[in-house]
């Protein structure tokens, strides 16, 4: 086929996978129309522990409707007296009147529901409204009740919960509900008497946070005795106006509460220290109430939508704690989540016998090629930037040194050397013993190297040292320590022979403030020593001087 066919045919292709695409279509609408406009107003804000599950679930529940979100955040955690709602109500009823009417408003959480059934003839008028994340059962029931106003409340299963403490705990019981006086725990708290009237045998105490200090609260929490379960609800404040979120009260009562088991029928997100239990799914029911929602912007009726008051819930346990009070396997559901969950290489190597052997020798081989590579990379780096001769860094090294300062706008400073007379050593030895001196010299630039000085070499005899950070006093001491290393005699093979060295300095911003010249004082240092007898160093800032006298 020529290349015309060719065309053809990649040009037919096209326009026939172009004929299958199907328009994007949200349940009925074009996807390009104009989207669904949802108000989701938060009792609290997106940093709230439950927050981002429920809109993570909602979303989901939302589908490939197409929508666009805005979020109102209450803070109801922190602003939640009388003076603070009216005050978020006035800013709402502002944007409200600055925007076209919404087609669903989403109510998350009891202060958002409440504000929703008190405002809805003044703020939102026939707007449907969908609720989620609601403890306060009375409340969620009532907002029902009202006209295009449908939800789903956020029940907790104290009873499966209390039938898994049965089975693992059947020696403790005295169950010890711990709460505070927010209306999220105060909805749970309600919950939990409905479920107390169902068991009048109930063994239980409340301990409420809100009538606590901080001081008091850990003393009491100290003071529940080994034959006591927690049943730990939602805990965000104390008696004395202390904030906690849910990870950070979590923390608090595992720290403060001895060999006791902790039940959370409220978070599924368990810190080590607490067992876990049947907890309340926020992803699960905000994807529930975004279906509900789904259903109302596609024409359903809301009020043929009913109220959901089933528990959202699934059993997570938490691996530490299961150690802690030596539950077994065996004895927990076989549905249940184990958070942490504890790996170990006997149990994966003992059921996947013919995997773990393939996979071991896979890392074998893996790692021996990491290793050879890494070997690699490190000779081709040391190669890049060494001297190949003198082991010392190399021109390349230190011209990327001095691009770093020059980029950077940063200080530094070149130091130049030279070996007097080298080429008369050349002359009369030969290069080999040249090059014999050039390393013994590169070896005791070696021992000057630190901190202050990177000493390498740019050229047969020339040498340069980089300084970061340059001083007068630093480099004039550094241009001694050299002429120093010249005292002594160099031991070659042809016996000792003696040498000086000729240095120049120049650093900036000192001597100069354009970073491209500083290479070339140095040299004009050096330089300037050589035309002077050699074997001595000088300072640009020296010349400078001279100069000017």
């Amino acid at each position: 086929m020529n290349r015309r066919g060719i065309l053809c045919l990649c040009i037919g292709v096209l326009l026939f996978v172009l004929s299958l695409r199907p328009m994007q279509v949200c349940a009925g609408s074009v996807e390009f129309g104009s989207p669904y406009r949802i108000l989701v107003i938060c009792s609290y804000n997106y940093a709230y522990d439950t927050v981002p599950d429920h809109i993570t679930g909602f979303t989901k529940g939302l589908g490939d409707l197409n929508y666009e979100i805005t979020y109102e955040n209450m803070d109801a955690k922190t602003y939640f007296r009388t003076a603070d709602i009216a005050q978020f109500h006035d800013y709402l009823s502002y944007k409200l009147d600055q925007v076209e009417p919404y087609d669903l408003v989403v109510l998350m959480d009891d202060t958002a529901l409440r504000f929703g059934m008190n405002y809805r003839d003044e703020l939102f008028a026939k707007t449907p409204m969908v609720f989620l994340g609601v403890n306060s059962i009375s409340d969620a029931k009532a907002a029902s009740e009202m006209e295009d106003f449908t939800g789903i409340a956020e029940v907790l299963d104290y009873e499966a919960n209390y039938e898994l403490l049965q089975e693992l705990f059947p020696k403790r019981t005295h169950y010890v509900v711990f709460c505070d006086s927010t209306d999220t725990s105060t909805g749970e708290y309600n919950e939990f008497l409905d479920f107390a009237k169902k068991h009048p045998s109930l063994d239980y105490s409340v301990l409420n946070a809100g009538y606590y200090t901080k001081d008091g609260l850990q003393e009491a929490l100290r003071e529940i005795g080994s034959d006591s379960v927690l049943i730990f609800l939602d805990f965000a404040m104390d008696g004395d106006g202390n904030t906690y979120t849910k990870t950070s009260g979590s923390v608090f009562v595992t720290y403060n509460v001895g060999n006791v088991p902790i039940i959370r029928p409220s978070a599924s997100d368990f810190t080590d220290g607490i067992l876990g239990g049947y907890s309340y799914s926020y992803v699960d029911a905000g994807k529930k109430a975004g279906y509900m929602a789904r259903q109302i912007l596609l024409g359903t009726d809301p009020d043929e939508l009913p109220m959901i008051e089933n528990s959202v819930s699934k059993l997570s346990l938490e691996q530490g704690a299961l150690d802690r009070f030596h539950i077994k396997y065996n004895q927990i559901p076989e549905d249940a989540t184990i958070i942490n969950e504890r790996t170990t290489l006997f149990t994966f190597y003992r059921d996947h016998h013919i995997l773990s052997n393939l996979l071991i020798l896979i890392f074998i081989m893996l790692g021996v090629i990491i290793l050879l590579l890494i070997y690699a990379n490190f000779r081709r780096n040391q190669m890049m930037h060494q001297d190949f001769l003198t082991k010392v860094p190399n021109r390349t090294y230190l011209n990327k040194k001095v691009l770093n300062a020059k980029e950077n706008h940063a200080p530094y400073g070149i130091i130049m050397v030279d070996l007097d007379n080298f080429k008369k050593i050349n002359d009369t030895y030969g290069h080999s013993v040249g090059d014999e001196l050039l390393q013994q010299f590169a070896g005791r630039l070696k021992t000057l190297t630190n901190r202050d000085v990177i000493f390498g070499r740019i050229g047969g005899d020339e040498f340069m040292g980089f300084m970061p950070n340059p001083n007068y006093e630093k480099a004039d001491r550094i241009c001694q320590s050299i002429a120093q290393t010249m005292s002594e005699p160099f031991n070659l093979t042809v016996g000792e022979i003696e040498i000086t060295a000729s240095i120049g300095c120049a650093m900036y911003p000192l001597d100069t403030c354009d970073l491209m010249l500083v290479s070339r004082l140095a040299d004009k240092a050096l330089y300037q020593v050589k035309s002077s007898g050699k074997n001595d160093y000088r300072l640009f800032r020296d010349i400078k001087m001279s100069e000017a006298s």
